[in-house]
């Protein structure tokens, strides 16, 4: 048996999800369901609330799709014409059915693309890309991936049908370092980022140009993994490529809170 990584499978606490389940979901669960919801989601760790959100969007009756592309992904169609579409990036150990409720519950309505990650850590755990050691990235991996998920961003736009430019890319954690790297290499695809728990992942060669993009900066005051000041390193980055950067701390670990989902929805909507 190997030790799940350090970085949390979900990024929600607990409350959050209890929270995000109650007001995304109106139809009753049947007992069984719920007792699993009880039973796993709550308590138990691992890939078992990822399932149960799943579960949940398949009850709803949501035309949720996984057609055969270069990534093993999850495609629901937005509820609302011209809604856009939100492209989730989940956390290591996670998969693509993970950041499904977050999506809805930030972008209401708006279409949702969720891949998953090709990098297995040690050999079981999902990620975007590799990393030799705890906050220090392979970075050559990490480009490389990073054009990779750009091509299926692409891919996945034409055949469902959605624009791939002025999307909003939300990523938790590793995620969130995928994410800022999509935008610091593909910024024409892209309108507005929600990086939950980043980190600094590298200095681009060439100074992309941000101007008129949205960053908003999720960052937990006692987070373990992540030192303040690689989180300012980051941002200031961010803002000397033109980005407008919204850095908001929370008194939290790595893990989000339904306060900080609340003022990420509040954000995305103003």
């Amino acid at each position: 048996f190997k030790k799940p990584p350090r970085g949390s499978t979900s990024p929600f606490d607990s409350t959050a999800l209890r929270s995000g389940l109650r007001t995304s979901t109106s139809a009753s669960l049947c007992s069984a369901c719920a007792q699993y919801m009880l039973t796993m989601t709550f308590v138990g760790p691992g890939h078992a609330q990822h399932d149960v959100i799943f579960l949940l969007y398949l009850r709803k009756g949501m035309n949720i799709m996984s057609k055969e592309l270069s990534f093993i992904h999850q495609y629901i169609e937005p509820e609302d014409a011209g809604a856009g579409t939100t492209l989730l990036l989940h956390g290591t150990g996670a998969n693509e059915h993970d950041l499904l409720n977050l999506g809805r519950m930030i972008t209401p309505g708006a279409g949702l693309l969720s891949p998953r990650g090709k990098i297995l850590e040690n050999g079981m755990y999902p990620r975007f890309f590799r990393r030799l050691e705890e906050g220090v990235f392979d970075v050559e991996n990490l480009l490389e991936q990073t054009h990779a998920l750009a091509g299926f961003i692409k891919e996945a736009a034409k055949v469902y049908g959605f624009k791939a430019e002025g999307l909003i890319v939300v990523g938790f954690s590793n995620g969130a370092n995928m994410g800022c790297s999509l935008l610091m290499q593909y910024p024409e695809l892209f309108s507005r980022a929600v990086l939950l728990r980043p980190m600094m992942p590298y200095e681009p060669e060439i100074a992309p140009n941000l101007i008129g993009k949205k960053i908003y900066a999720a960052a937990g005051t006692d987070d373990p993994l992540i030192p303040p000041d690689n989180t300012q390193q980051l941002v200031q980055m961010l803002r000397t490529f033109g980005g407008e950067v919204t850095l908001a701390w929370e008194e939290a670990g790595h893990n989000l809170t339904q306060k900080e989902v609340t003022e990420i929805r509040k954000w995305i909507e103003a």
